[in-house]
């Protein structure tokens, strides 16, 4: 998957306007924002027609939005994560012109997950998009894979967001004994599959959700596709030979967090394999207690 080029994302900031009712009508139920904010006063359409949220939360956190932008660049060839573009100080000018009030160099914009189309995601289908998640989340330590951190297309595809807590950021979570260890909602202990009838397909984001709130279980086809991709999707990982460090850096993940995210990275990337494993005892297991 290739990135925007500075001259493109240009191209997208400038070429933004707002939404009709009618689609920011569609998406209530799906989207609740945070900081109070409605929905209307953050979404934003570009000349393709695509459909994109402004992320406020750097203007509280600002360590938020480079975590944001790094787990897009490094998962997009692998996963099916939502596209992140940060913010400069000119960019929030533009935005605030077009009615984004709250737009700071601070913030940043994200793709509407649910309105990928198909052939702009790397995993095609439903199983192959869980595995992505799963393994891409387990390499990066995203404990909170639940499902009000992801939406499904209209072919029941999953797109994922949300990297808060993800790349250690509550500075626990490296070992995969404390990785796992915890249960509850929004922890890896959590994490399940759950294969589900054809007449159910094709999944929508309303079903997950009615799975439980901040339920972490992934609906898929078939427990034996889910495994093998899975395994493939570890392979692409420990085969990917870009620099994290790289990518962090353009990402802006700050000093501080440089280090200890690199350090999780390259040593995830050559244990993933067998990492694998372990995730898959935990999502695999029969017993869906009431913290799953």
């Amino acid at each position: 998957m290739c990135h925007p080029t500075e001259r493109d994302r240009r191209v997208l900031i400038e070429g933004f306007s707002r939404p009709s009712k009618q689609t920011v009508f569609e998406l209530q139920q799906e989207i609740v924002p945070r900081g109070g904010h409605s929905l209307e006063e953050l979404l934003l359409q570009d000349q393709d027609g695509r459909l994109w949220i402004l992320n406020t939360v750097g203007n509280v956190d600002p360590l938020r939005p480079p975590r944001a932008r790094f787990g897009y660049l490094l998962g997009a060839p692998f996963a099916n994560v939502t596209q992140i573009e940060l913010l400069s100080e000119s960019d929030a000018q533009v935005l605030q012109q077009v009615g984004l009030r709250e737009a700071t160099e601070r913030c940043f914009l994200a793709r509407i997950a649910s309105h990928y189309e198909r052939q702009e995601l790397p995993c095609l289908c439903l199983d192959s998009a869980v595995a992505g998640e799963l393994v891409f989340s387990l390499w990066i330590r995203r404990r909170d894979t639940h499902n009000m951190n992801r939406a499904y297309t209209a072919d029941g595809i999953p797109v994922f967001f949300d990297f808060d807590v993800a790349f250690l950021a509550e500075n626990e979570g490296e070992e995969l004994s404390e990785f796992f260890g915890r249960g509850g909602l929004g922890y890896a202990g959590s994490w399940r599959v759950r294969e589900v009838p054809g007449e159910d397909l094709p999944i929508s984001t309303e079903y997950a959700r009615a799975m439980g709130n901040q339920s972490s279980i992934h609906p898929i086809t078939s427990l034996g596709g889910f495994r093998q991709y899975c395994v493939e999707i570890a392979e692409a990982i420990a085969d990917d030979h870009r620099s994290v460090r790289h990518l962090a850096v353009e990402a802006r993940l700050g000093n501080a967090e440089l280090d200890k995210v690199v350090h999780l990275l390259e040593r995830g990337r050559s244990s993933i394999r067998d990492d694998i494993n372990t995730m898959l005892r935990v999502v695999t297991q029969e017993d869906y207690d009431n913290n799953s």
